[in-house]
C-alpha cells in the first residue's frame, strides 16, 4: 500500500510531519534534516510503499520502501524522543 509523508516543521533537533495511510493520519517525530544521511537524518518527504515488517526490536512496525538512498526505514511507536 502507499503512504504519503508530509512535513510541517523542520527544526535543529527534530522534524515533525504527517504520515497518511489510506484514511488514517499519524503524526511523526524524526531526526532533523541532515541531507538524508543514513542513521543521522530524517528521510525526504514523499509517497512510499508501506508494508508490515517483522522486527525483533519493535513489534507492529511498518517499513517504508523505495526511499532514495536508504533501506530498512521502519515506522514504529515511540514514547520518548530518545526512542526515535
Amino acid at each position: 500500500m502507499n503512504c504519503n509523508l508530509q512535513r510541517f516543521a523542520y527544526g535543529p533537533d527534530a522534524t515533525l510531519g504527517r504520515l497518511r495511510v489510506r484514511d488514517c493520519v499519524f503524526y511523526t517525530v524524526e531526526r532533523p534534516w541532515l541531507g538524508n544521511r543514513p542513521f543521522e537524518s530524517c528521510i525526504p518527504e514523499g509517497v512510499y510503499s508501506c508494508n508490515p515488517y517483522n522486527s525483533p526490536r519493535f513489534p507492529n512496525v511498518w517499513e517504508l520502501e523505495e526511499v532514495p538512498g536508504r533501506t530498512k526505514i521502519l515506522i514504529h511507536t515511540a514514547n520518548y524522543s530518545a526512542d526515535v
